[in-house]
């Protein structure tokens, strides 16, 4: 199992890398949130996963193209994330990837203040047919879904109303054999997702139908690889089940009949359908007459000569991303969890194969228009995939994604991943930012990548106040002098509307240290103009509240001026302005 761990966490690390680090993308952490009250239902302690210690979600992951990874998910493992998002601002999904070696039963919960109109969702995003598969739609916390998975998919949280932080617990078991029907499954849009579905497994699915009042009963399976689905539905003598298949890759809510079987007095009721690589299947079981019990096997086998063709008969893409608006809630918002946010050559995929694996197993997924090119260091194959040229950009962008995916999952493959594009990292033109050799440690030029601040943000520096530094005037304003000491204040008069720093002239040396306007450089020197050097944020607003003179600040003041910059109540009876 370490061996099956370790692979699929190489293949994972490689696609959800999806052109981070060097290709100009990257993301960070935040500070521990916390909910702002008690948080509702339990977190179960495991040796396994993180054992329960709660992770902080990175960002950016708010795109099926930058979800932060947490790992394999076994049975019996357990991964807890802490994390916060909004429907207000510019972060409305969070996405968290896991890839199930396995099948595996899945319980998610999702706990979260729901005071104060906050009402979050959970989903599952299938990568290979790239779409949402479940949805959990409650309006309580905390929210629980339950679902089998196997291979890779993404849980995803949507803020649909309110913000605030949160606690996803993902607790994987030994699904139960065979695995029951979820109720309700019917129609389409609410079908029970099973995983991948790969050459070998048999899946085997249990429950009840009456042609009176429960008709239909719908699973999904992703086959990432050509193959033929066998179907074997057993059911209570004098009854008569029916079942068929549907194609629901291009949209999960309405898919296409592929096949029906129907013979009205087999038992059990048999067929086989031919299913191409990348395909999202549901399978139907349809209560003809009578009703009870019915038991339905899936056994995936090798597709036929033909089948491993690439895509004969036409490719196709996958689902729209208008799609994904049918699978939320009315009014959720325009922006998609499906749509791409980095950059990489669509159509091609650059494939590592385990040792000894034959360059065949690629074309036997039927997901290439034109034979795999090795590089000539032969550290990885480069492919052509077969995406169809009349689609529009983002969504041959997509549909590379998918194809990705489904390769990532075949046998012999170590990792697939997009040709990413490469940019220089953003770096400002200041004279003297080749001195500042901290940034670059601290990954600001990533970091600028994806913003340089803010003009609406006003940092208030409590020091020792401020000066007319040409590399800061544009981004300083008001401001207050909160020292009263005398003892503090030698060189000043004490408190008023004037922070400004004036020098430490009673240390009789005639040096200054002007620590005020040092730290406010750093945070918002006026940067990418060529003089000076770069502050961390090049869009700031800088309100200098000086606490300290040439004897230090004493703790009442410094108490003052915290509450004056967080505009409450002080002892010197002064607020700033709104902003």
């Amino acid at each position: 199992m370490d061996c099956v761990r370790a692979r699929w966490m190489r293949r994972m690390a490689a696609l959800l890398g999806l052109l981070a680090g060097a290709c100009g993308g990257g993301g960070g952490g935040q500070p521990l949130p916390t909910t702002g009250g008690t948080l509702a239902g339990q977190v179960v302690f495991s040796p396994a996963g993180n054992g329960g210690e709660a992770v902080l979600e990175a960002e950016p992951n708010d795109s099926a193209d930058a979800a932060h990874f947490l790992g394999t998910l076994l049975p019996g493992e357990l991964h807890v994330v802490r994390g916060h998002t909004t429907v207000a601002g510019s972060d409305p999904f969070d996405g968290f990837r896991f890839l199930a070696p396995q099948r595996v039963r899945v319980t998610a919960t999702l706990a979260f203040t729901a005071g104060g109109g906050n009402d979050f969702d959970m989903k599952v995003f299938d990568l290979v047919s790239f779409q949402f598969v479940e949805v959990f739609l409650a309006v309580t916390a905390p929210e629980v879904g339950v679902f089998h998975a196997k291979g890779m998919f993404d849980v995803v949280i949507q803020a649909f109303a309110g913000s605030g932080d949160y606690v996803l617990s993902v607790l994987a078991e030994a699904p139960a054999t065979p695995i029951p029907e979820r109720s309700p499954n019917a129609p389409f849009s609410q079908g029970q997702f099973l995983g991948d579905a790969i050459v070998g497994d048999v899946i085997t699915v249990q429950g009840s139908a009456s042609s009176v009042s429960d008709l239909h009963e719908i699973v999904y399976v992703t086959c990432p690889a050509a193959c033929r689905l066998a179907n074997s539905l057993a059911m209570p003598g004098g009854t008569d089940f029916d079942l068929t298949v549907h194609d629901g890759t291009l949209d999960h809510d309405v898919p296409t009949l592929m096949a029906t079987f129907n013979s009205g007095v087999a038992n059990p009721e048999i067929g086989t359908v031919s299913v191409l690589a990348g395909s999202l299947v549901a399978v139907r079981v349809e209560a003809f007459s009578g009703s009870g019990t019915w038991t339905l096997t899936l056994t995936v086998q090798a597709p036929s000569m033909k089948q491993s063709k690439p895509f004969e008969g036409g490719a196709r893409g996958v689902a729209s991303k208008l799609k994904e608006a049918g699978r939320l809630k009315p009014g959720a918002g325009t922006l998609a969890y499906g749509r791409i946010t980095r950059e990489f050559v669509t159509g091609e995929a650059l494939v590592g194969l385990e040792a000894g694996a034959d360059v065949s197993v690629l074309a036997d997924a039927a997901l290439r228009a034109a034979k795999p090119s090795a590089e000539p260091a032969g550290a990885f194959v480069r492919m052509d995939l077969d995406v169809p040229p009349e689609l529009d950009p983002e969504d041959r962008a997509r549909t590379t994604l998918a194809r990705i995916a489904a390769l990532a999952s075949l046998p012999g493959v170590r990792y697939a991943e997009p040709n990413g594009i490469c940019r220089p990292q953003a770096e400002p033109n200041d004279e003297f930012y080749n001195l500042q050799w901290h940034y670059p440690l601290l990954h600001l030029p990533e970091a600028w990548n994806i913003t340089t601040g803010s003009s609406s943000v006003i940092v208030a520096v409590l020091d020792t106040g401020r000066t007319n530094h040409p590399d800061l005037l544009a981004n300083q304003l008001g401001g207050y002098d909160f020292i009263s000491d005398a003892a503090s204040a030698r060189d000043g008069n004490g408190r008023d509307t004037d922070p400004t720093d004036v020098g430490d002239q009673a240390s009789g040396d005639g040096s200054s240290s002007f620590h005020g306007t040092h730290v406010a450089g750093t945070i918002g020197a006026t940067t990418n103009n060529g003089t000076g050097v770069a502050g961390v944020c090049w869009n700031v607003q800088i309100m200098h509240v000086r606490v300290l003179g040439s004897a230090g600040g004493t703790i009442a003041d410094i108490s003052a001026a915290i509450r004056y910059a967080a505009r409450l109540s002080n002892s010197a009876g002064v607020l700033p302005p709104v902003r």
